[in-house]
């Protein structure tokens, strides 16, 4: 793309009904590298860095207790995205080497690892790249921002009017592309859940009648003893409650590993998953999983009822 051509470009988008900001940056794909492996990923580089945060709002990782810091792209060195770190095993205040070529590569410093679910990307200012490489980085990208009633067809068939446009991208185009592609899952969870559901169910009526079972000789003799159905129910279903309790609060901490573990599992390069987990989302397995044993201990008083205690005790232990 020619400086005349990107002029043109700004030219229209200046006079253009709904932009209401644009930036100059370089977009292209590289090569990172370490000593075992490398991944392909892509490099951003903005013309003006302390108006990037208008495009893109760069925050540190998250915790489990409060959001990134923001984060900006300073001449010493790069940010990088989670992902990428994560596959080359890079680390904050560590070195980035970025493959050119078979012979020629470059090194730079990492200053920050940002927060990023979608592409992995290299963030560097201009001075950075400079600094390193020795000359400017050629401007192929321009990054532009929309007011939300912007009709993206005309604005498309716009640009795409002049000739050093090669191709036009909308955020919105590729969160729809992320959800379609990951649509599918949802049906896979649900079936999930569902199987879940239904083996608590049967496990919790399995285990509860093998405890009647073993214990019909001590039932019967408790009800002999002038015990009301109610307080003979409660005698087995106080222990199910009990039981239920102690497996939430295992199931708690076992479920927090399984959930980071499976979706760790199932990324792909370019896309990661969040892997925290909604408080909300405890609430309901937990609420769940009581009203199944609740609804077990009912069916099985019926079963405590209908113990005929004369059989019960005549038979030999």
């Amino acid at each position: 793309v020619t400086s005349n051509q990107i002029t043109d470009i700004t030219n229209t988008l200046k006079h253009t009904s709904g932009v209401t900001s644009y930036m100059k940056s370089t977009y292209k794909n590289i090569t990172i590298k370490n000593k075992t492996k490398s991944e392909e990923c892509s490099l951003l580089v903005p013309q003006h860095p302390d108006e990037f945060p208008k495009y893109f709002l760069l925050r540190t990782v998250p915790t489990s207790f409060k959001t990134g810091d923001p984060i900006s792209l300073s001449d010493n060195g790069v940010v990088i995205t989670q992902q990428l770190a994560q596959l080359l095993n890079l680390k904050k205040g560590g070195t980035l080497t970025i493959q050119d070529d078979d012979t020629h590569s470059h090194s730079f410093h990492i200053d920050a690892i940002a927060e990023n679910y979608l592409i992995n990307y290299v963030f560097m200012s201009p001075a950075s790249y400079l600094k390193v490489y020795g000359s400017k980085v050629d401007v192929n990208q321009i990054l532009t921002n929309l007011s939300t009633n912007t009709a993206h067809d005309a604005i498309s068939s716009k640009i795409m009017k002049h000739n050093g446009t090669a191709a036009i991208s909308f955020r919105s185009d590729i969160e729809q592309t992320f959800h379609d592609m990951v649509k599918s899952l949802n049906y896979v969870i649900w079936l999930v859940i569902i199987s879940a559901v239904l083996l608590a169910f049967v496990v919790l009526y399995t285990l509860t009648m093998i405890n009647i079972g073993e214990r019909y000789r001590e039932i019967a003799t408790i009800k002999v003893l002038g015990f009301y159905d109610k307080e003979v129910s409660r005698y087995i279903t106080r222990e199910n409650y009990i039981l239920t309790f102690i497996g939430i609060i295992l199931g708690i901490f076992g479920g927090i590993f399984l959930h980071s573990k499976t979706l760790g599992s199932i990324e792909v390069d370019g896309v990661i998953f969040v892997k925290s987990i909604l408080p909300a989302s405890f609430v309901i397995s937990a609420a769940l999983t009581f009203l199944f044993t609740w609804i077990v201990n009912r069916i099985t008083m019926i079963s405590l009822r209908k113990i005929d205690m004369v059989e019960a005790l005549k038979g030999n232990e």
